[in-house]
């Protein structure tokens, strides 16, 4: 009689740890279909088709990754970047990354990169506080004051960006860099399922807000004229 009892509840924990996966795996896999099914048409992936916008805001990583090694993702939004003001689609490149010690310094990072490639420096503002996607997204309307920019990263980062700018009443379109090989780094696509996940929970449901939020930071009038349409 005991053991069938303790069958009973070993089939019972089974059952709802198993159900429990499923629920977690289906979740998941909406999240990432979601963002994507509303983010979409928002999406640009060809630099003359992107209308103007004053401010193109280039989300953070690290320049470097193990043994000193060029990060892909790195340099490839810094090139989008790029391709977005000489083509004049924007006047202004915020730069907002996370600057969690003297010795990491995201922000300092991309300004350097875009300078070395010819960006002057008055026309890149830098966000220290970018931490996180939520941060750098919310903090551009919050601090920034702009409500309207073109968001650069990959194309995975910028449906996620972008999911989280429309719901923060922002007018945002992406701009894709180019995409990193799958065998690059397995680890960043597989995070993204639990990134986009955290992002419907953020925003539907914790109505999470940026971690610092500090006084308003003004942007001067454009430098440049502004491009075609």
């Amino acid at each position: 009689m005991q053991k069938v009892l303790l069958f009973k509840i070993l089939w019972r924990f089974l059952y709802a740890g198993l159900a429990g996966l499923i629920f977690v795996i289906a979740f998941l896999l909406f999240s990432k279909w979601h963002i994507h099914q509303n983010t979409k048409k928002q999406i640009y992936t060809k630099v003359e088709s992107i209308p103007y916008h004053k401010v193109a805001l280039v989300l953070g990583t690290s320049r470097y990754v193990q043994h000193h090694q060029h990060n892909l993702y790195f340099d490839y939004r810094i090139n989008a970047a790029c391709e977005l003001y000489f083509a004049k689609k924007v006047s202004y490149i915020l730069v907002s990354g996370d600057n969690r010690s003297a010795h990491y310094n995201e922000p300092k990072d991309m300004q350097k990169a875009l300078m070395e490639r010819g960006v002057p420096k008055e026309a890149i503002i830098l966000d220290y506080a970018g931490i996180h996607t939520l941060d750098s997204v919310i903090r551009c309307k919050k601090v920034f004051g702009q409500e309207r920019c073109i968001i650069v990263s990959q194309e995975f980062h910028v449906a996620r960006a972008l999911f989280i700018a429309n719901r923060s009443q922002m007018s945002c379109m992406g701009y894709v860099a180019k995409d990193v090989p799958l065998k690059y780094d397995y680890k960043t696509h597989a995070r993204e399922y639990f990134a986009c996940a955290k992002a419907i929970l953020a925003m539907y449901v914790l109505h999470t807000q940026p971690k610092h939020l500090g006084s308003p930071v003004p942007f001067p009038e454009p430098v440049q004229e502004k491009g075609g349409a």
